[in-house]
């Protein structure tokens, strides 16, 4: 069951060079997911009333080029493959040539959140979201990211309100942001982001410390970088980002 929205990109959602952001991109998958499942009936009032959720574990995003300042595009998102407590959710973006400019693909996990636990996904989401069969055949996993075993670059941050989304954790993106706040200068100046994996482990909250640590190893001329996020020397977020 695909559904679309469009988006125009503001300046807001730009970094320096007027070309949206990552994290803006992960907003707008976050907003066309949400606006699905209010479509659907089983939006936010009922994650509320039911005390169940979706909980995002695993992105692969795949990007040709990011959109620049007053673009407008298009964003298609295909729930699929609801087995046990997993779903995958697929994006695609679309630009105003009508040429598809990133993908993306994302491994969930339904929880009752008052065990913060996985449970089994309800009869409801079934009915709403009513899964092919087709789709229920291509579930996937994801890759798993490999843990850096040099760090050549690390920060640390601590976790303001304003990064708390409504599951009263940290919204997921922000790890992808201070992931790539790691990153030298030359990278993110000089190189193209091509493709991004990321493992969430551990939730973190208001007020925590987290150190974000980055391995940069070069292959030519690309990077391959292996970000791992932690709280307490405890792992909490995998990342690994490849720029051409």
């Amino acid at each position: 069951m695909d559904y679309e929205k469009e988006y125009e990109i503001h300046y807001y959602h730009c970094e320096a060079d007027m070309v949206c952001s990552i994290h803006s991109i992960v907003r707008f998958f976050e907003d066309i997911a949400i606006q699905q499942s209010e479509n659907l009936g089983v939006g936010v009032e009922f994650y509320n009333s039911e005390k169940v959720g979706w909980m995002l574990s695993r992105w692969l995003i795949d990007i040709d080029r990011l959109p620049e300042f007053r673009e407008k595009i298009k964003i298609i998102t295909t729930p699929k493959a609801f087995s046990g407590f997993y779903a995958n959710r697929e994006y695609i973006v679309i630009d105003s040539g009508n040429q598809i400019i990133i993908k993306a693909t994302t491994l969930w996990i339904f929880v009752n959140l008052d065990t913060r636990r996985p449970a089994r996904i309800n009869q409801k989401m079934f009915d709403a979201y009513a899964p092919s069969e087709r789709d229920m055949q291509t579930f996937t996993k994801l890759e798993e990211v490999s843990s850096p075993e040099l760090i050549n670059h690390s920060k640390q941050f601590r976790i303001r309100r304003n990064e708390i989304d409504t599951n009263g954790h940290t919204n997921n993106s922000h790890y992808i942001t201070w992931a790539l706040e790691t990153l030298p200068e030359s990278i993110l100046n000089d190189k193209k982001l091509s493709k991004l994996t990321v493992n969430y482990l551990k939730e973190t909250n208001f007020n925590d410390v987290i150190e974000s640590s980055v391995q940069i190893d070069i292959a030519g001329s690309k990077y391959r970088c292996l970000h791992l996020i932690q709280k307490d020397d405890t792992p909490v977020c995998k990342i690994e980002s490849v720029w051409i």
